[in-house]
């Protein structure tokens, strides 16, 4: 299951990789085997020279060559283990340099289907789903997997390739000791393993979940500071980030704790046995340079047997702690191509330009059964200034979303100049937008970056970037401040007033030259003053650019040269400020209820 569920996600180019790794790992393996079995003769040789009459390997290598003397032998004995175990060295060194660069690839790999397959949905997706969770898949998730799922599964296999090597040349060298002790280190393991395995699991889950509920505490607190100051709620997170943090720090430390801890244990047993089989030598064989030579050979092989175990059951207890990880992220990705979006491939046909008409449109939003717009049908004229005014939830936004490419209609038909707007010039006609929302998203930057957001600074064009500044009336305010241009507005634009938030808002929508320009209900967080500034200001840009706006505050839509009148999904009543003041019921309605508003605020 999670070996299936891996292979989804690396890809099969990254598959090859892996294959070719493994190759890598068994000549590792065979050279650090090679490497350490050498020094079990040398050190026979040394304590018994009579040796090299007697051990077959010794008395050939001997003979191979035309030595002056036993020493030199020795000496060149020597040379050759150090050179052995320089190469088995910088073998290891180099398969576990690949090791990493491979997981890392591997993670970059899943990053990047992961965030694509988001970015690839329409407006709804992200609306339908918390953005911290989604950002704890991408930050916390994807990284947690690559340290602790993906390397632990390299090192297991690379370490399998040492633990059978040795084993199999010990089994040669002595069946049934080897059998023992390869029992006695196996079982060892097995049974610790068996004890803690439920709990590895419980924890490995237990981060996870604790990992998604601090992002969102801390995404709360820290993007919400004002309101959480206003309200006293300080402790509150406080007391749950702590609380969380030190539950998810306790699952950790016994994951970690799990996979280091049976080592000493196994340790003391082996070298207790390898101690009382020296004794057992000693007292069958009767010579000390036997027992060496065979007590050295079974130390060596502990020497790489024992780290080579305890790293095969370590990275088996973070591959159980950690592997859910990697079903959630197969979920995660099978979950997001699945939402249903006609927007997912679009296409690069230009875009229309003319009038634009919604004919009998419709809209009902995912896991709903309320339509949101039913058979809406509506003109926007292109130079003019169109509003859209009603109750909350009469339709208003879904039908601007809709305008603005963020979604299809379920049923009906939006065209531009009588050409079919949909996925084949959906992306081109969204370039010919601006739009500023009510909230206007601030980088920690400069007024550079927040205009021209999302593009490379040598890419930006000054002249276009002064140009927007001006026409949003915020250019004089850059020229005042240190720097220009290159002024940090701080985080979530804390330097910047209301009005200087929303200018910018509209000089970035600006310096991309739009066709058309929509406003969110971009003004109604402002004061009277600073709304009637910015309305002269956008009024001025409708001479030559089509202005559609949401709005909340009638006043501000006072000299719109159409406004729309939503109510229950669909345009009720249509007309100038005049007509519809003396003829539409429903904006009549409206309009009792702002002044019944103004008198309760005022009381």
């Amino acid at each position: 299951m999670l070996i299936k569920a891996l292979f989804r996600l690396i890809g099969r180019e990254n598959r090859r990789k892996i294959i070719l790794l493994q190759f890598l790992f068994l000549g590792t393996a065979l050279l650090q085997v090679v490497s350490i079995a050498s020094l079990a003769p040398f050190i026979t040789l040394v304590s018994n020279p009579d040796s090299l009459q007697t051990n077959t390997l010794l008395s050939y290598l001997y003979s191979l060559y035309n030595f002056e003397s036993v020493l030199e032998f020795i000496i060149t004995y020597a040379i050759a283990v150090v050179i052995l175990l320089v190469i088995g060295n910088s073998t290891a060194a180099y398969s576990l340099w690949k090791l990493i660069q491979i997981s890392i690839k591997l993670g970059l790999h899943v990053q990047s289907t992961v965030y694509n397959s988001y970015l690839s949905n329409d407006y709804t997706f992200f609306a339908m789903n918390n953005s911290s969770r989604l950002v704890s898949q991408l930050t916390q998730e994807i990284p947690r997997m690559v340290y602790m799922v993906i390397q632990p599964i390299f090192t297991l296999i690379s370490q399998l390739f040492i633990a059978l090597i040795i084993v199999i040349g010990l089994l040669i060298i002595d069946l049934k000791i080897s059998m023992m002790a390869t029992a006695i280190v196996t079982m060892l393991y097995f049974i610790i393993f068996k004890t803690i395995r439920s709990n590895i699991v419980k924890c490995g889950k237990l981060v996870s979940k604790l990992n998604r509920k601090k992002l969102k505490l801390l995404d709360e607190s820290i993007g919400g500071i004002k309101e959480v100051k206003l309200q006293g709620n300080e402790n509150f997170y406080r007391n749950n980030v702590k609380d969380v943090t030190v539950k998810g720090l306790s699952a950790s430390s016994y994951i970690v704790l799990s996979g280091d801890l049976p080592k000493f244990v196994v340790e003391t047993v082996v070298f207790a046995s390898i101690l009382a089989l020296a004794i057992y030598i000693l007292l069958t064989a009767g010579t000390a340079s036997e027992a060496l030579g065979i007590i050295s050979l079974y130390a060596m092989a502990g020497y790489k047997l024992l780290p080579a175990a305890q790293a095969i059951y370590k990275s088996i207890s973070q591959i159980k702690a950690n592997g859910s990880v990697v079903q959630d992220l197969d979920n995660e990705i099978t979950k997001s191509k699945n939402h249903f979006s006609p927007l997912k491939n679009l296409g690069d046909d230009p875009a229309p330009s003319g009038t634009v008409e919604f004919s009998n449109v419709s809209y009902c939003y995912p896991n709903t059964d309320k339509l949101a717009l039913d058979e809406c049908s509506l003109t926007i004229e292109p130079n003019q200034v169109t509003a859209f005014v009603g109750t909350s939830g009469a339709g208003k936004s879904t039908a601007v979303d809709i305008l603005l490419g963020l979604m299809l209609p379920i049923s009906g038909a939006v065209t531009v100049g009588r050409s079919p707007l949909n996925n084949t010039n959906i992306k081109a006609w969204r370039n010919k937008i601006g739009y500023v929302a009510q909230e206007i998203f601030i980088l920690d930057a400069s007024f550079r970056d927040n205009i021209a957001l999302g593009i490379a600074e040598e890419d930006i064009d000054e002249d276009r970037l002064i140009q927007a500044a001006k026409m949003a009336n915020i250019y004089e305010f850059i020229s005042q401040c240190i720097g220009g241009f290159d002024y940090i507005l701080g985080e979530r634009g804390s330097r910047l007033s209301g009005g200087q938030k929303q200018r910018i808002g509209i000089a970035r929508a600006l310096y991309k030259d739009p066709e058309i320009l929509v406003f969110d209900e971009a003004t109604s967080a402002l004061d009277n003053r600073t709304e009637r500034l910015i309305m002269g200001d956008i009024l001025k840009l409708a001479h030559t650019r089509t202005v559609v706006m949401i709005a909340h505050r009638l006043s501000t839509v006072e000299q719109a040269n159409k406004i729309l009148v939503f109510k229950n999904g669909k345009v009720q009543d249509s007309g100038t400020y005049n007509e519809l003041e003396s003829n539409s019921l429903e904006f009549q309605s409206l309009l009792r209820s702002i002044e019944t508003d103004k008198i309760e605020n005022t009381k």
